[in-house]
């Protein structure tokens, strides 16, 4: 009876990427919410998952918006999942802030594309 090879490698569409964003900063109230746009092209037979770490570039982590690492999944079907990441407003008048977003450790199955993005924090008060 003969094997039969199944070819469960992900190729480039498959690969997870991480998209740039931007938000406006506010003035005051709870923390601004912005979705961070993880994405692939094709789907993958069965889900996979990669880590994400939210750090600070030149914004500050606590003052001006929660750091976290989190593992996301990707079911089979799924080419799309939006990562939530809270900013906080000030009254402050100074210049745009950036947070890195960065994939790291796909499970077997999947890869990584674009692994840093970025996040504008718009400043409103100038």
């Amino acid at each position: 009876m003969p094997l039969a090879i199944v070819n469960d490698d992900p190729g480039t569409d498959a690969a997870i990427n991480v998209g740039d964003s931007g938000i406006w900063e506010g003035d005051s109230g709870g923390p601004n919410v912005v979705k961070v746009a993880l994405t692939r092209r094709a789907p993958t037979p069965a889900a996979v998952k990669v880590r994400v770490t939210v750090a600070a570039g030149s914004a500050s982590a606590g003052s001006d918006f929660t750091a976290r690492t989190a593992t996301v999944q990707f079911g089979p079907a799924v080419t799309s999942v939006l990562l939530p990441v809270k900013v906080f407003p000030d009254g402050v008048a100074e210049s745009d802030e950036t947070v890195v977003v960065t994939l790291s450790a796909p499970t077997v199955g999947a890869t990584l594309g674009r692994s840093i993005g970025t996040l504008t924090i718009r400043d409103d008060d100038r």
